[in-house]
């Protein structure tokens, strides 16, 4: 990657990162106060004993239950002795263990585990991979002070069987490997493989105010057979960028900040400087020397430098770090810290690391840390150096806070950047909290057993609502027979569209199960990504225990919908494996007296269309029904015998296909045909769209669609919109596929999603002299008609997805009856 390469922008997730450096208060008011922040506690001043001791959470004798308990939790500057500890009195014994508050210097920051949401602090970890958090199973000491996870709490947990060691620099964990929901911020990763410790060494994790670990390095760090979490982020497009950064402030009011997918550039000044990965195992680069006084006094040949935000300090190899401690006139204190007079600090000379020709100074006042006690320790430590391994240094949060670091993991080339850092800024967005559910109030529609209330727009957009999970979640869902999946938006969907629509909560639902499988349909402009997951939906009275859907994590294309997600209605596809359409399985659970569903749309939302299943309602037409065969088990296709206008063959003079569409509204066909209509009724192009004069409307002829030997005819005022003073055509042409007849798509609703895998339609772009029509206003031409899809030949389903004996068939009759409906039918499945 070259020097200047443009770093986006936007979007990018930020996530907040905590300080944790408060220190205990205490009040003598007949009351003290414990921890940070304080819990209150009344004692027994008490001249005949010599120790303070409180009750804890963890006590479970009766008498505990009617005082204050300490939660160690809570506190952030707590800290568990490894002392188990009997105090006797003249009438008590108590039992318990030995703690101390003291102050501690982490960034850290809060996920989610499983379902519903268990939290955890964890450090964000650029010197590991793996993800760990201790369990309910761990019996060490250290684990009674941290949060602790419960697997059996978790309705998305899964148990590998798998034993784990982890080794770090300062201690070991062993415990599990198990898969669940993993939730940082608004990204949401669901079977994300992590380690639940049960038992961790004596002296490791005891002091510090996390939890747990989430390592960002490279997969070869990881667990044999695991994927890291940010892998998994980005190899799922969950991100825009495969990139993260942070900004670390030693401020706690100005806040740190974790970012995914991109860089906020308001967080850094300066020229971005990007430096190789030189080895892809730890985040490792190259250093050309260490200097001080202008004196080179380490990495005289070059050396090895490892970024690691799981470390606070400065690490090196033995006889470095003694020259440099040397140089800055330290003194010992105890068996391994070094302290320095706290009033010469300010005239320690710079730490200089110069890395690809620019100098990166470390000032004494970072690379000294002055305690509350008074006492100011060198943060330069020893790291073990083995035999003949090159010169390697480790900058921890001492160097990282001082320099804006960005991670990226783009295709092969991985670099890092370290540029000056603006401090003062405030963390733009604190994404710690879940998102808020939809911004739009839903309206009941669904009723009877076999039918749902469709509502009309101002767009002319015909949806119905359904309900998913346990308790229900309402969604208003476009019922779509050009596509066969259900889609919802979930909370942890980060598109604009996602806000304006009602979203989907796993964690309030008690059947919802997740999978790993990925979700992403495509339709002809527009496309959503997320996961496949299953839960109780149901339609009016009609109840999928189990169905599969998919919950979006990005949408494109949706922003102005009047709905929240499509329901399919079409053929089984084998584009998500497990992914039965639900119509099918209510099929198969033997809800339907026939495998029937029905449509009745009608232009004047007052009277209402309905969608119905298993059933025809014969209230909403007269005449009787005349069947068309599906000629193409797949989709609802059927032959068309021609299409004319003013007794002349306009198209399909041969006979042709003719895919029936209730999610869009418009006529597609080859683009010969369609410009031939044109012509016919004098529409003139603006742009790729085509205008009639809309005083003509009335004299043009109808274009007649013959099926099975009856004329369907579709009048101008069918074939036309009225927008804003202008007529528009509502005949586009389809972009034909490779060796495919002639096929039309007869769309008989209009959401603003051109929807169907089957079809390809070209993206309308108006000039802008012309009002811009939505794809979903031109629901007139439907008005009165009455439709019936039957799968099967009444003998039952075959072979899942084929249609008895081939005899899938649409039905079409000469009128309605509805009140709604006095013009003559033009079509009906």
């Amino acid at each position: 990657m070259k020097a200047g390469r443009y770093l986006p922008h936007f979007p990018v997730i930020e996530y907040s990162l905590s300080l944790d450096g408060n220190f205990s208060k205490f009040m003598y008011i007949g009351t003290i106060a414990i921890g940070t922040p304080s819990q209150e506690f009344t004692v027994i001043f008490d001249t005949g004993s010599s120790d303070l001791w409180v009750p804890s959470i963890h006590c479970h004798s009766p008498s505990c239950l009617t005082h204050n308990l300490f939660n160690p939790h809570k506190s952030t500057t707590f800290k568990l002795l490894d002392n188990r500890i009997d105090l006797i009195y003249a009438s008590r014994r108590i039992e318990g263990v030995l703690g101390q508050d003291v102050i501690q210097f982490m960034y850290i920051g809060t996920i989610a585990i499983g379902t519903p949401p268990q939290e955890f602090t964890v450090i964000f970890d650029t010197g590991s991979s793996d993800l760990w958090v201790p369990s309910i199973h761990c019996h060490s000491p250290s684990c009674l002070t941290h949060n602790l996870f419960n697997p059996h709490k978790s309705t998305t947990f899964k148990l590998l069987d798998n034993r784990i060691d982890l080794i770090y620099a300062s201690g070991s964990i062993e415990g599990v490997l198990g898969q669940d929901v993993i939730q940082i911020g608004n990204l949401l990763h669901f079977n994300q493989t992590f380690t639940l410790s049960q038992k961790l060494s004596k002296d490791f994790f005891q002091n510090v105010p996390f939890d747990g670990v989430l390592g960002l390095g490279f997969p070869s760090l990881a667990i044999q057979g695991t994927t890291p979490l940010f892998d998994n982020l980005k190899n799922l497009g969950l991100i825009p960028y495969p990139l993260f950064a942070f900004y670390l402030s030693s401020r706690r009011e100005n806040g740190s900040v974790l970012m995914f997918g991109g860089v906020d550039h308001s967080y850094h000044t300066g020229k971005l400087n990007w430096v190789p990965v030189s080895r892809t195992h730890y985040w490792q680069i190259t250093i050309g020397r260490i200097s001080m006084n202008g004196e080179v006094i380490a990495c005289t040949r070059g050396c090895q430098a490892i970024m690691d935000t799981g470390t606070t300090s400065l690490l090196g190899p033995r006889r470095h770090i003694a020259k440099i401690q040397t140089l800055i006139r330290v003194r010992p204190f105890g068996s391994l810290q070094h302290t320095v007079p706290c009033n010469i600090t300010s005239t320690l000379p710079p730490l200089i690391f110069t890395i690809k020709g620019i100098d990166y100074p470390v000032p004494a006042q970072a690379y000294i840390y002055e305690s509350s006690q008074g006492l100011c320790y060198s943060t330069f430590w020893n790291v073990k150096q083995l035999k003949n391994e090159a010169e390697t240094w480790v900058l921890g949060n001492v160097f990282l806070k001082l320099y804006f670091s960005v991670y990226d993991r783009e295709n092969i080339s991985m670099h890092v950047i370290v540029t000056a850092c603006k401090h003062g800024c405030q963390a733009l967005v604190d994404t710690g909290t879940l998102s808020l559910c939809g911004l739009r109030s839903m309206v009941t529609n669904i009723h009877s057993l076999i039918g749902a209330n469709l509502l009309q727009d101002d767009k002319f957009s015909y949806v119905g609502n359904i309900n998913i999970g346990t308790p229900p979640q309402e969604f208003q869902v476009l019922f779509d027979t050009g596509s066969s999946g259900l889609w919802v938006p979930s909370i942890y969907c980060q598109s604009p569209s996602c806000y304006k629509h009602n979203s989907f909560v796993p964690c309030n639902s008690s059947t919802f199960k997740a999978t790993n499988k990925i979700f992403n349909t495509n339709y002809s402009s527009v496309s959503i990504k997320g996961y496949l997951v299953y839960d109780t939906v149901r339609i009016g009275n009609l109840v999928s225990v189990a169905q599969p859907f998919g919950l979006s994590l990005k949408e494109f294309g949706f922003e102005d919908v009047p709905f929240d997600g499509i329901l399919g209605l079409g053929y089984p596809r084998p584009t998500v494996t497990g992914a039965s359409p639900i119509f099918d399985n209510l099929m198969k659970q033997g809800v339907f007296s026939e495998p029937v569903f029905a449509f009745h749309l009608s232009s004047q939302k007052e009277n209402g269309s309905v969608v119905m299943f298993g059933g025809v309602n014969r209230d909403y037409y007269k005449g009787e029904l005349n069947w068309v065969p599906v000629s193409q088990v797949g989709n609802w296709h059927i032959k068309v015998d021609s299409i004319s206008m003013n007794g002349t063959v306009v198209a399909c003079k041969r006979g042709c296909q003719a895919l029936l569409d209730t999610g869009t509204g418009f006529l597609r066909g080859p683009r010969g045909p369609v410009s031939k209509i044109q012509k016919f009724i004098h529409a003139r192009p603006i742009g790729r769209e085509h205008v009639v004069s809309c005083q003509s409307v009335g004299t043009l002829p109808p274009v007649v669609f013959t099926i099975n030997g009856i004329d369907y005819p579709v009048p101008a005022e069918a074939y036309t919109q009225s927008l804003s003073g202008y007529c528009f055509s509502n005949f586009l042409v389809r972009p034909p596929r490779v060796n495919e007849s002639e096929t039309w798509v007869l769309e008989l609703s209009n959401p603003d999603a051109n929807t169907g895998q089957a079809d390809v339609s070209e993206t309308l772009s108006p000039e802008s002299s012309i009002p811009t029509r939505a794809p979903s206003t031109a629901l007139e031409a439907k008005e009165g008609m009455c439709w019936t899809l039957e799968e099967g030949d009444g003998s039952g389903i075959h072979r899942g997805c084929h249609m008895g004996n081939g005899t899938g068939k649409v039905t079409a009759e000469n009128a309605c009856s509805s009140p709604a409906s006095p013009k003559p039918v033009l079509f009906n499945f």
